[in-house]
């Protein structure tokens, strides 16, 4: 099994570039029922917490597709820094945020390491990534620690519910019922976060997003379907799996999936 903690995997091999993690992002962007759309709605609290002159650091910025979708909403007092401890995955950001107008800095970091000063930054940002951190608390005091005394954490991620019509169809298929999402849910979800956020911040609040997916096309399916680095997947199980999204879709006139998202806002110093 893929094993999604693991920093070695993740850099060379499901983070070597953008296209695993564009793979996924393209199924939310054909088949989301919200038409807000997530990284809008991330925004808006980014905007409504976040003082017009800020400092932010993104942690685990990954393809930049936030700043892309929302870039006509940053404000102009916003200092940017996106980093990624996956030198290919940020490489693809910058192409693809190359002629935005709010210029941001890019760096190589490691979130359990952040290399500034103490009070640096007004807010980070932390989206779909603290569940494949290794030392999470080490990198949650490391968040708050560049964090300015009234700076604020954002922090998205999933709960154990995410996706779960998918995930059952797919450990059918492949045999698995201890499936990789599990351990990214378990990890750092929305059933756990706030407790491991309040050992670094005294005042953690969380907000969840409603939305699903109404999967109405396959070949987009099949593309998520060998994106995740799950155990290795045969012709056959591609087959199987591609063949059951037809009957559903044809049974039913799509595929109905559930989505259990949410963030969590972050602020003071733990006591």
């Amino acid at each position: 099994m893929r094993n999604f903690s693991d920093p070695n995997y993740l850099k060379n091999q499901q983070y070597s570039s953008a296209d695993n993690l564009n793979a996924r992002i393209r199924i939310h962007q054909l088949f989301s029922t919200n038409p807000k759309g997530v990284y809008k709605w991330f925004f808006d609290h980014a905007l409504a917490n976040i003082p017009q002159h800020a400092s932010i650091l993104e942690v685990g910025s990954g393809s930049g597709e936030l700043w892309y979708v929302c870039k006509d909403d940053v404000p102009a007092g916003w200092d940017v820094t996106l980093s990624d401890f996956a030198i290919g995955i940020l490489n693809d950001a910058k192409k693809k945020l190359e002629h935005v107008l709010f210029k941001p800095e890019f760096r190589e970091i490691d979130v359990q390491n952040i290399p500034y000063p103490d009070e640096t930054f007004d807010a980070v940002f932390a989206n779909f990534m603290l569940y494949h951190v290794p030392d999470r608390q080490k990198a949650i005091a490391e968040i708050r620690r560049v964090l300015k005394p009234d700076g604020v954490v954002l922090a998205a991620t999933l709960g154990k519910a995410h996706m779960q019509e998918y995930h059952h169809l797919i450990s059918g298929i492949l045999l698995d019922e201890n499936l990789q999402h599990d351990i990214i849910a378990h990890a750092f979800g929305l059933e756990n976060g706030e407790a491991q956020l309040r050992q670094s911040f005294s005042q953690v609040e969380m907000i969840l997003y409603e939305d699903s997916l109404r999967v109405t096309e396959v070949e987009p399916m099949v593309d998520y379907f060998l994106s995740l680095g799950l155990p290795t997947i045969t012709s056959e199980h591609v087959e199987k799996f591609t063949q059951a999204m037809r009957d559903i879709i044809e049974k039913n006139g799509a595929f109905e999936i559930y989505k259990h998202t949410g963030m969590f806002i972050g602020r003071g110093y733990a006591r």
